[in-house]
């Protein structure tokens, strides 16, 4: 009676030891399984965020790059650095293309978008004169010494020594011509304006909504705001 009453106990014994192994290996697997996802979240999030700040220090440092130019720019030119330049004629534009298509394509494209052969290699990015912003970043007289002398820490060089005065102001005239026929494309591009009340109802600029007469005003959405997002040469 006493070895029957001794074999039942071990095998409560163990029947207890076993459901709370098994219990407990669950639990285990449920928490490893919890931790595991946690830690994969915050792999994630962090490379969300280092892919996040890296593109902010990106265009951080491209804009100081801007800035440094600009300043530089100013100390060199001093009071002509806002000094106007002669509107250009159709002749002179088309005498710029003809040297730009020999000199300026391989970097900045045949458009002028900064998208020429050699530009991938290149950092900062060749200049894309076919954005607003960009290309009137500087003044022309900053522009014009720019293509004459180059960027200093930059793949810009200086054009003084191959092209003539005449020759780089008529560069700099068919540069600034694309500028002028984006800013053309952009104002008379069908949906540019909208009416603030009615955002479905697009027109081009002076348009009044047909709802209620309102004036129409810039579309935010279709404006460039990729400017910035790679460093390029200015």
């Amino acid at each position: 009676m006493k070895k029957i009453l001794y074999l039942s106990t071990i095998t409560v014994f163990v029947a207890f030891v076993t459901l709370i192994s098994l219990t407990g290996c669950k639990d285990s697997d449920k928490t490893n399984k919890d931790k595991m996802q946690n830690m994969k979240g915050m792999k994630n999030r962090g490379h969300d965020d280092d892919h996040t700040h890296k593109g902010q220090d990106k265009m951080t440092n491209h804009m100081k790059h801007m800035d440094d130019v600009r300043d530089w720019l100013k100390e060199e030119l001093g009071d002509d650095y806002d000094k106007p330049i002669k509107e250009a004629t159709g002749a002179q534009i088309a005498f710029g293309k003809s040297i730009y298509d020999k000199t300026c394509f391989t970097c900045h494209g045949t458009t002028g978008k900064g998208d020429g052969m050699a530009a991938a290699a290149l950092n900062p990015k060749p200049a894309d004169f076919t954005d607003p912003e960009h290309s009137s970043y500087y003044s022309d007289s900053g522009r014009l010494y720019i293509i004459k002398n180059g960027i200093k820490d930059s793949p810009m060089v200086g054009w003084g020594s191959s092209l003539s005065e005449k020759e780089i102001l008529a560069v700099y005239a068919y540069v600034k011509s694309l500028r002028a026929k984006t800013t053309a494309v952009q104002t008379d591009a069908k949906g540019m304006y909208v009416c603030p009340m009615h955002p479905n109802e697009t027109g081009n600029k002076g348009d009044v909504c047909p709802k209620c007469g309102m004036t129409m005003v810039m579309n935010k959405k279709m404006i460039k705001k990729d400017h910035n997002a790679d460093g390029h040469t200015h």
